[in-house]
């Protein structure tokens, strides 16, 4: 998708396909912009096979089978991205039959910011992603590569319950909490994102919604700075202006968190 301006207000899975492809190489005059806000996953990187079985037609009963492939992916070229994820809270349905009658029943509004059955790689582009509160669900999930590439600016904001650290990157990475946050998939430190938060640990703190946060570099000047409506216990980001090497501070609700880029970045 390029050139285009799609804002989608209410849905159950905001993008789906096998390959997802958003803005152009070089420079593009008709960047996208997209935003999501979904009960699901806004960006679902999946192709699914689905086998419909109808036990009997005349009361439209049936069994659905759905068989995910990996191999799949999503590349973020240019634009601007914007997910929010819904509140996990139960909602309610009723849906009409033909015959009359209705069927009633709930589901919980939860889900990734992106999810890749398979591989996300932000090539450029602005991501700016608040994922669900539950600890069942993470800003970026994927089963393969999680790439960064240098001049992309990431921010996800989420729950610290199934943290997922990028594979590879081009430019420094920080957050809070590090990478040995409960979740991580082992061996997965990368630079920019190795060692704790004192006081943290492997754990981390939570914020309630409409808490603020700031990213501050070593000279105090401020980086990044916003007060998320959902509550958080997690931060990621990643932008050109962040220096490997450098100490970078993370305020919140009143207090701090230090994290330092140790190891400078990763090309691919």
């Amino acid at each position: 998708m390029n050139g285009c301006d799609i804002a989608i207000r209410q849905c159950y899975e905001g993008i789906e396909a096998g390959t997802i492809v958003m803005g152009a190489a070089g420079d593009s005059k008709e960047e996208p912009t997209v935003k999501i806000y979904s009960n699901d996953d806004g960006i679902n990187a999946s192709s699914k096979t689905l086998t419909y079985v109808y036990a009997d037609e005349s009361e439209e009963k049936y069994t659905k089978k759905s068989t995910s492939s990996a191999g799949n992916c999503f590349h973020m070229l240019s634009g601007y991205l914007n997910i929010m994820i819904a509140d996990d809270q139960t909602h309610s349905f009723s849906l009409g039959t033909e015959d009359g009658k209705q069927i009633t029943g709930t589901y919980s509004a939860d889900g990734d910011g992106i999810d890749c059955n398979g591989s996300f790689y932000a090539h450029g582009g602005t991501i700016v992603i608040f994922g669900a509160i539950a600890n069942d669900n993470s800003p970026v999930d994927t089963d393969q590569t999680y790439y960064i590439g240098h001049g992309v600016s990431l921010l996800a904001v989420g729950s610290s319950g199934m943290i997922e650290s990028p594979t590879e990157t081009g430019q420094a990475v920080v957050s809070y909490p590090s990478s040995g946050g409960q979740g991580q998939r082992p061996g997965q430190m990368f630079p920019g994102q190795g060692g704790g938060f004192p006081g943290g640990g492997s754990g981390s703190a939570s914020f309630g919604s409409d808490t603020p946060f700031a990213i501050l570099d070593a000279g105090q000047n401020v980086l990044l700075s916003m007060k998320p409506i959902k509550a958080y216990s997690y931060v990621l980001y990643s932008a050109p202006q962040l220096a490997a090497g450098s100490t970078y501070t993370l305020y919140s609700g009143g207090g701090s968190e230090r994290h330092k880029t140790e190891c400078g970045q990763r090309s691919v």
